[in-house]
């Protein structure tokens, strides 16, 4: 049996990664694992119909597996209490806060860290 090679950067080369493996099968046989994955990942970019409908698979399987991505490195940042403290020249700082919808918010803060915490709260609470 030949080895395969699963693309997870063009969709058009899975497709025809793909396409070969299942013309290779005899009997029917699940989808292997690196195509689900390499599936997954082009789906996170292409959307999860797209990427179903032109690899032929089932929508729902795809659309499970592409969710249980690894969390974005960029997806969360702790700050030190000490970095919230203004500027000892009483300059300000800027914080952008940014949610999962796309809502930003962009403050010039020169207050205390605790209303700094209450304000990105309401931010991230507000309605959607």
């Amino acid at each position: 049996m030949p080895a395969f090679q699963f693309s997870a950067t063009d969709l058009k080369q899975l497709r025809q990664q793909l396409n070969a493996w299942r013309r290779s099968q005899t009997r029917r046989t699940p989808i292997p694992d690196p195509a689900w994955e390499a599936a997954a990942t082009l789906a996170r970019t292409h959307g999860v119909s797209r990427v179903a409908q032109t690899l032929r698979l089932d929508f729902y399987r795809l659309r499970d597996r592409s969710m249980c991505a690894p969390p974005s490195p960029s997806g969360f940042v702790e700050v030190p209490w000490s970095a919230l403290a203004p500027a000892s020249d009483g300059r300000p700082c800027t914080i952008e806060l940014s949610d999962a919808h796309g809502g930003k918010m962009t403050l010039q803060w020169v207050a205390d860290a605790p209303g700094l915490i209450a304000l990105a709260q309401a931010f991230w609470r507000r309605s959607k």
